[in-house]
């Protein structure tokens, strides 16, 4: 299947690094679409489900610990009306297996700014719209390193 472009969310605290952290656990989500050619800022989105994580789960599993489904879910609702195809991140935790059922996690090693893991990205871009290709159950998450 041939895809034009492809839209990604970064983790980040400072709009220009990836966090050290959780992809979960960043400020800042700031999505770019992805062309084969390069990419472009779309918007930055605040981490609502960050802010608010102790009180706020709209009523979602009462009494889960970190990692249980209830924060991919906040995670994911920023993300509802977007039409997000990656997230992009040096680490996910746990949640990596609820996320992938609805957007590819990609694992970017040894990239410490965002523009570097676009660039990966970019150079994996054949794979990655393989991946997205494959029905959510059978696809497992990306790592470029």
């Amino acid at each position: 299947m041939e895809r034009n472009s492809i839209l990604v969310a970064c983790a980040t605290d400072d709009e220009q690094t990836f966090v050290p952290d959780h992809f979960g656990e960043a400020r800042y989500f700031v999505l770019y679409r992805l062309t084969r050619e390069g990419w472009e800022k779309v918007e930055v989105l605040p981490n609502r489900a960050r802010e608010g994580e102790h009180h706020h789960g709209h009523g979602h599993g009462r009494h889960h610990g970190h990692g249980e489904g209830r924060k991919a879910r906040a995670i994911l609702e920023h993300f509802r009306d977007k039409k997000v195809d990656v997230f992009v991140s040096r680490r996910f935790g746990p949640n990596i297996v609820v996320i992938g059922e609805y957007v590819l996690p990609v694992v970017v090693r040894g990239r410490e700014t965002l523009e570097e893991g676009l660039e990966a990205l970019r150079e994996h871009y054949d794979e990655v719209v393989a991946r997205l290709a494959q029905p959510p159950e059978e696809r497992r998450h990306l790592v470029i390193g």
